[in-house]
C-alpha cells in the first residue's frame, strides 16, 4: 500500500526518506514525536552520531529500542548536527543529506518489529535534486539548527 497524501507531507519534511507505506509512515511519526534537546554532535562517525541520538530518546518510556541498519560502508564519513530542539526523525534526514544516503523504515522480522535502515547513494542537498556534497543542516519549525564548521580530518 502507497500512503499517497501521507507521503508527500512526509517527503515534504524529510528530504532523503524514501517511499513509506501506511505503516512505516505510523513508526515515521512516531520518531518525529521524539524530541532531542541539547544535540551536540560534532564531526563524529555515523555509527557514533546514531548511537548519540539513540542515547538522547533512551529515557523516553515510548521509545522503547530504535533498531537501525546501515547498508553500505560508512568508514570516514563525519557529521555535525547542532540543535536546542530536533526530532529523532529530522536528526536521522539530517545525518542523511549530509552523507548522500536515504533513509526508510523495514519490518525485517516475522514479528514485524521496524528498524530504521540507512541506505547508500541518492541522499539529496536542499532545493537542488543533487547528491550531497557537504554538511547542511536547516531549522524546522521551533527548532534552532546552527551548523559547525566541516571538520575533514580524519
Amino acid at each position: 500500500l502507497y500512503a499517497g497524501a501521507e507521503q508527500v507531507e512526509e517527503k515534504a519534511r524529510y528530504r532523503n526518506l524514501e517511499k513509506t507505506d501506511a505503516q512505516a509512515a505510523r513508526v515515521v511519526e512516531r520518531l518525529e514525536s521524539f524530541r532531542l534537546p541539547g544535540v551536540t554532535i560534532s564531526g563524529e562517525d555515523v555509527i557514533d552520531a546514531l548511537e548519540t541520538l539513540r542515547s538522547k530518546v533512551a529515557g523516553d518510556k515510548r521509545a522503547g529500542v530504535i533498531n537501525y541498519v546501515i547498508r553500505g560502508s560508512v568508514d570516514g564519513q563525519k557529521v555535525t548536527i547542532k540543535a536546542d530542539n530536533i526530532s529523532y526523525a529530522k536528526a536521522v534526514d539530517a545525518i542523511c543529506t549530509q552523507t548522500g544516503r536515504t533513509w526508510t523504515i523495514e519490518f525485517m522480522d516475522r514479528l514485524g518489529v521496524p528498524s530504521l535502515v540507512i541506505k547508500e547513494g541518492k541522499g539529496q542537498q536542499p532545493g537542488t535534486g543533487q547528491p550531497a556534497t557537504r554538511p547542511v543542516v536547516e531549522p524546522e519549525g521551533g527548532e534552532k539548527l546552527q551548523p559547525e564548521a566541516e571538520g575533514r580530518d580524519r
